[in-house]
């Protein structure tokens, strides 16, 4: 995973490039996952593993919409991402198992989420 540097990203900030820096597939069942996202650019108020802290956590719709914008500006951006089961009936997911291996964080039911759908039905 590239770190979000200052230093690093000021030499190109204007290329309008888009790097995955640290981020997963995403996966194309939205009920089954939900995905929290991160966009580092020169703009952004800190860098470092602080970055990525919940302040600057991003919901999917406004990944999105931030995302454009910055490829709309020419603006460099690190993409992150992380993804979290959502225990529901019909998933594929035995939380015992899941708790098993240390995965302890999950995401509501897609339907009981708050969080505005996408166009592609992500929330």
């Amino acid at each position: 995973m590239r770190t979000p540097s200052f230093e690093r990203i000021n030499k190109t900030k204007h290329s309008g490039k888009i790097y995955f820096a640290g981020s997963r597939p995403v996966h194309p069942n939205p009920t089954w996952f939900k995905y929290y996202w991160w966009i580092f650019t020169a703009e952004s108020p800190i860098d470092g593993h602080s970055f990525l802290s919940d302040e600057n956590k991003l919901t999917f719709f406004e990944y999105e919409r931030e995302l454009e914008r910055f490829k709309g500006i020419g603006l460099e951006a690190w993409v992150y991402n992380i993804k979290l089961h959502r225990l529901v009936e019909g998933s594929p997911f035995d939380e015992t198992k899941l708790r098993a291996r240390g995965i302890n964080d999950f995401a509501p039911a897609f339907y009981e989420d708050k969080d505005p759908v996408t166009s592609d039905g992500f929330k």
